[in-house]
């Protein structure tokens, strides 16, 4: 008696086929929806290890883009109070020079530009210590720049100095605000010459 073994080897060997192109079809539909060549470290090991490392740097240099933004957002904000600073010297200086001209002012008026003088000189302190980014103080000496403001009843002084985003800014003088008694005369005295990197 002899023995029959019925397979059906051409349908096993279409199944195995099927299987073969169900595969690579899964992997170019996952490839088209990713929009990525290499989607496992099976499709190409060298290139999924390079292509990851370019993914560091360019998320490196995303954080590198954000930062500098930050930074241009820091140095603007401290700009913005500065340009307020130095408005009021202005007015101070004016305010100054006016007092000057004893001949047609008062004891009443000499009175008026020392209060607005003292206003001022209370609103460059204000800038100085409550101009901040987020909630890091900029113009109080804790961010790396040197502003102070000292308030007596009978002088102010701002000296500006210290680093924005890695440049060195440096005064070589000061500028003095000098606010006298009612009877007197106000005046402003100083000179200024500011250096950024040396330049």
């Amino acid at each position: 008696m002899a023995f029959r073994i019925n397979t059906n080897l051409e349908s096993m060997n279409a199944l195995r086929n099927l299987g073969l192109v169900s595969m690579e079809f899964g992997k170019t539909v996952t490839r088209l929806s990713t929009g990525l060549r290499i989607v496992t470290g099976a499709d190409d090991p060298a290139g999924l290890i390079i292509s990851e490392n370019f993914r560091a740097q360019i998320a490196g240099l995303d954080q590198a883009i954000q930062n500098n933004q930050d930074a241009i957002n820091y140095a603007k904000t401290a700009e913005g109070a500065l340009d307020e600073v130095a408005r009021l010297l202005k007015d101070a200086r004016k305010l100054a020079v006016a007092a000057n001209n004893t001949g047609t002012l008062d004891a009443a008026a000499i009175q008026a530009n020392q209060d607005q003088l003292r206003s001022i000189v209370e609103s460059i302190n204000r800038i100085a210590t409550q101009t901040q980014f987020g909630k890091k103080k900029l113009l109080d000496g804790s961010a790396g720049i040197v502003s102070h403001v000292i308030d007596s009843a009978n002088y102010a002084a701002i000296n500006i100095g210290g680093t924005f985003g890695g440049f060195s800014v440096n005064s070589s003088g000061t500028v003095t605000v000098q606010v006298t008694t009612a009877a007197e005369r106000a005046k402003i005295t100083g000179s200024v010459d500011l250096s950024a990197n040396g330049l």
